[in-house]
């Protein structure tokens, strides 16, 4: 495309699309959003402990099993 075309396109696009009033928030969301956010922390489940030591056994007793895993991320 050549600058006319650009600046015909820039234009119908001005025209169609209205700048958006009061853009700027009324509050603050950061204080509601830390509300929101469990203060426990991260809780792993135990079957998942579990599963990672299977995987791991598993890659101590057969060490070619290492590439399967690697396949399986």
């Amino acid at each position: 495309m050549n600058d006319s075309c650009d600046e015909q396109f820039s234009k119908l696009i001005r025209q169609a699309i209205k700048p958006v009033k009061g853009q700027e928030l009324q509050r603050d969301l950061w204080p509601q959003m830390l509300r929101k956010i469990p203060d426990s922390g991260i809780s792993v489940p135990w079957f998942d402990w579990v599963l990672a030591a299977l995987v791991v056994i598993a890659c101590l007793f057969i060490p070619e099993s290492i590439f399967g895993w690697l396949l399986h991320l």
